[in-house]
């Protein structure tokens, strides 16, 4: 249930964005919306500005439930961090975009910035949501933007990609890593 509705979300979005095109009084609204997504807005390349509020919603507990996690170790907030993730999957936005699995409780002064596609901002409605969540570019402007508000700062980089989910089966934990690299590299660069 929770991978379906969040992988329907998408097609929802546009389907509702679509319903909006369509009432003639909305026009104005949404092409001065359009002109401030296509042109002005930077903020998923800037590491966006998130919503604490929507990040601690009680529906995203239930992400946490079918993706549990738990903190293994202690991290000092001296310091920017750069984490892999495997596999593809909801459990990255429960642990790393949302509060569910209590994350800044866990680690105080992280703040965590999960990063996707750059085409997942381009879908109205859709990039309001993941933004509001903190979701950022994948990019290295925006890995490199993040890194270096400094000490405290998290990029969580899903490694495989959508390779890795396109192959993924039951009962195998395949990590795609050919020609995948450019998160150590990142990591490198900002110490």
């Amino acid at each position: 249930m929770v991978v379906a509705a969040w992988s329907t979300l998408l097609v929802y979005s546009v389907f509702l964005f679509l319903m909006l095109c369509s009432i003639p009084a909305l026009w104005p609204c949404i092409a001065i919306y359009l002109v401030w997504v296509i042109w002005i807005d930077k903020n998923p390349e800037n590491g966006t500005s998130l919503s604490p509020w929507f990040r601690s919603l009680k529906v995203w507990k239930y992400f946490a439930e079918y993706y549990p996690a738990s903190c293994e170790c202690d991290l000092p907030a001296d310091r920017p961090y750069v984490f892999g993730y495997h596999p593809h999957g909801l459990g990255a936005l429960a642990t790393f975009a949302t509060e569910a699995t209590g994350f800044s409780l866990a680690y105080p002064g992280i703040q965590p910035h999960l990063l996707t596609l750059s085409n997942n901002f381009s879908v109205p409605i859709y990039r309001e949501i993941i933004m509001a969540l903190g979701i950022s570019s994948v990019s290295r402007r925006s890995c490199s933007n993040i890194l270096k508000r400094g000490a405290g700062q998290a990029i969580t980089i899903v490694v495989g990609g959508a390779a890795e989910s396109l192959s993924a089966r039951p009962g195998t934990a395949d990590l795609t890593l050919r020609r995948r690299l450019g998160f150590i590299k990142v990591a490198i660069q900002q110490g």
